[in-house]
């Protein structure tokens, strides 16, 4: 089905944001292009964990908080909406506290979350944890436990978002994207190989590759990649629930059981440029500190070891909103840690833009020229 009624749009970066973006567009009868370098889903967006966690991470609850919120709404809503499954699942999380010190860093956080409509947000001692579950080691306080949180398979999701946009009309181009210019009451976007797509207005949804559009732009984009490595286990004995904790080399490490039976485990944080190679030490980096919870672990064989690269600002928050001074030029990058859940809000939000020039998601604290 084809709808070309709206305006023509092309976005650069075919991720869950750039997906999320041409899925609303195209619902809109927004005639849309996508455009990416490389096959769907194989960098971060296909890559990453895929947990759902609204309720704790990088501006939350302030900044975005309620934009968090909204997102993980979107994303149930696109669990029964989506033609193709990517494997979404509800499920119940344990953030481990090993001291009194952290306790006291989440007691503000933990009485928010205890707030939040939708969610049951309760605290554990370590004897109902390890009821729970019992494999993990002793030596902690007790846990947050939140339920439901949420997790998919994210190279599934990304592939569902890009194929319901085909769908409804969207066409997908493979080829790297050498320049964008905004001229009169259109844009042009330079594709090498000598081709140039003429549209209304551009989304620009690179991912960490987001600032080669500030030469383009004439505009500072300062994303970074932060890579992040995560090891799937084959383990003995039954799933593992989602479980995170921090530790004092390594935050926000996990472990889960996911759908293909894997016990996946993560991750780091590195500033090292676009490597995403993984490496040794990122993977003694993870076994030390997910035996250091599950010890058992320490026996599990290592099936698949990856690496990405997540786009990240200096901020930590996304970047989102009109390009100052042009509102033919949208950008959505820079989500970091949470980009599966906040892809469908960003993506959401970039086509309101789009479409209306507006939106009604709250993205003030979220401008591009705020640096």
């Amino acid at each position: 089905m084809s709808y070309t009624t709206g305006p023509k749009v092309v976005i650069v970066g075919a991720g869950v944001v750039g997906g999320a973006a041409a899925h609303y567009l195209t619902l809109a009868g927004a005639k849309v292009t996508v455009v990416d370098k490389d096959p769907i889903g194989i960098h971060a967006s296909g890559l990453a964990l895929g947990g759902l966690g609204p309720l704790s991470g990088a501006g939350i609850p302030n900044p975005i908080g309620t934009l968090s919120i909204e997102s993980w709404q979107l994303h149930l809503d696109l669990s029964k909406s989506l033609t193709d499954e990517y494997d979404f699942k509800l499920e119940k999380s344990l953030n481990i506290i090993f001291d009194n010190q952290q306790l006291e860093t989440i007691r503000s956080l933990l009485d928010w979350q205890k707030s939040q409509d939708g969610f049951k947000v309760e605290w554990l001692d370590k004897s109902d944890v390890l009821d729970i579950e019992p494999r993990i080691v002793s030596a902690f306080l007790g846990a947050v436990v939140t339920e439901p949180t949420g997790i998919i398979d994210t190279y599934k999701f990304n592939n569902a978002l890009i194929s319901e946009a085909q769908r409804n009309g969207a066409d997908l181009v493979v080829g790297e994207v050498s320049n964008i210019q905004s001229t009169g009451s259109a844009c042009n976007v330079s594709i090498d190989g000598g081709k140039t797509l003429i549209c209304d207005k551009v989304i620009v949804a690179m991912g960490p590759w987001s600032h080669q559009a500030s030469e383009w732009l004439g505009f500072n984009i300062p994303i970074t990649p932060l890579k992040g490595q995560i090891l799937r286990l084959k383990a003995e004995g039954p799933p593992i629930p989602h479980i995170s904790w921090s530790g004092a080399d390594i935050y926000g490490s996990y472990a889960v059981t996911k759908s293909d039976g894997l016990v996946w485990v993560g991750t780091t944080e590195e500033h090292g440029g676009f490597d995403d190679r993984p490496s040794s030490i990122g993977r003694q980096t993870i076994m030390r500190s997910v035996v250091s919870i599950l010890p058992q672990l320490a026996q599990g064989e290592i099936i698949k070891h990856t690496a990405c690269l997540r786009p990240l600002s200096p901020d930590g928050l996304p970047v989102l909103g009109f390009l100052p001074g042009n509102p033919k030029i949208v950008i959505a990058s820079g989500a970091g840690r949470k980009g599966i859940l906040l892809g469908p809000v960003m993506g959401k939000s970039a086509a309101d833009l789009v479409l209306n020039g507006y939106t009604s998601s709250n993205i003030s604290a979220l401008s591009p020229d705020r640096f």
